[in-house]
């Protein structure tokens, strides 16, 4: 009786079914251990942050702030979540990892409570510039920035979104002030700024977290292996976890750049306003004014800086990486990568529903 020939085709499936049965042991394991909780600090700014949106009074988005009268009550009624807030950031934050147990929880309502807090401090800053307090708009400003900062400093990426949207509002605030600004003020917003940019965690530091709530939403086999077939379908192509970060990452790096913008354009007013003329590049800037020459998040050069006939340009080459010589930012749709070039005040070229 004639043997049998062994087909490499035969071999080439036994090769990659025990691949592929590794894979799925060594995940399985992986499943089940849990990702070591970060510390978190003691005490936790970020308990005082929720503690203060219990204090909120009336919805800060009805108030009308062009109406002083409204506007100063408003602001006294929540003096309590003011004050408790502004304790949260002079103490370290940290999200609370409550994601990476068994009961892992995921509460929209607290976010949005944690955004009402950001508009109750913009409603001071408000009645500070109302008021021509110029030193108290830089101070509840910049504070605005670090909370939006510190809100999402350990969290997922959901936490890291509305984190941005709080950052946001002050530096649109800010920038809006810029123009008012003494040489010393905007010194204050650089030095200000820099530290906030310095201290921002890697976005990379983000995804085991992800993973981790993944994991602890998982109750059964089923949801097991629909968790590894989306892994496997990730080794070979697109899917629905890498569009998610790609997007994630280009919408912080855009705030990434807004900040660095904005304390660039600081240090050009204060430079002009010393110096009675512009500066010729960024460089002069540095070490005076910058500690150091602000990267473009989106490439590797420094922002773009051209003086004109009246006054400067300065941008970001934005999610393309091409100098489009100030051309503005063009909306895109879904994960395609919008065109033209990032200013302070380009419009958010992504939504929460490009996560769905």
């Amino acid at each position: 009786m004639a043997s049998r020939k062994f087909k490499p085709r035969n071999a080439l499936l036994i090769a990659v079914g025990l691949v592929l049965t590794v894979l799925i042991l060594c995940g399985t394991i992986r499943l089940n251990r849990p990702l070591p909780p970060e510390a978190l600090p003691n005490p936790n700014g970020y308990d005082d942050f929720i503690k203060a949106t219990k204090y909120i009074v009336g919805d800060p988005l009805r108030v009308n702030t062009e109406k002083t009268e409204e506007l100063v009550a408003f602001v006294v009624q929540n003096r309590e979540a003011t004050r408790l807030a502004r304790t949260g950031l002079s103490r370290r934050c940290c999200v609370p990892n409550g994601y990476y147990g068994p009961t892992a929880v995921f509460s929209p309502q607290r976010l949005m409570d944690l955004k009402h807090l950001c508009w109750v401090l913009a409603a001071e800053g408000k009645l500070a510039e109302k008021e021509a307090h110029i030193d108290d708009v830089i101070q509840t400003y910049l504070e605005i920035i670090r909370y939006g900062e510190e809100i999402g400093r350990g969290g997922l990426m959901i936490d890291k979104l509305v984190g941005v949207a709080c950052e946001h509002v002050g530096i649109l605030a800010l920038h809006r002030n810029l123009s008012q600004l003494r040489p010393s003020q905007c010194r204050e917003i650089i030095h200000a700024l820099e530290e906030i940019d310095q201290r921002r965690e890697p976005i990379e530091t983000v995804w085991p977290r992800e993973a981790a709530f993944e994991r602890a939403l998982i109750t059964n086999w089923k949801e097991r292996l629909s968790l590894w077939k989306g892994k496997l379908t990730s080794l070979f192509g697109e899917n629905r976890t890498k569009k998610q970060r790609f997007l994630f990452t280009r919408h912080l790096k855009a705030y990434e750049a807004k900040t660095r913008l904005l304390f660039t354009e600081a240090a050009v007013r204060s430079y002009h306003l010393e110096n009675a003329t512009l500066p010729k590049n960024l460089g002069e800037l540095v070490p005076k004014y910058l500690k150091s020459l602000p990267q473009d998040p989106f490439c590797t050069k420094t922002m773009i800086y051209r003086i004109q006939s009246e006054g400067f340009q300065l941008y970001s080459v934005g999610p393309d990486g091409v100098d489009d010589d100030g051309k503005p930012l063009k909306d895109s749709i879904g994960s395609d990568i919008p065109t033209g070039d990032l200013f302070i005040d380009s419009p958010s070229f992504i939504t929460f529903g490009s996560f769905l």
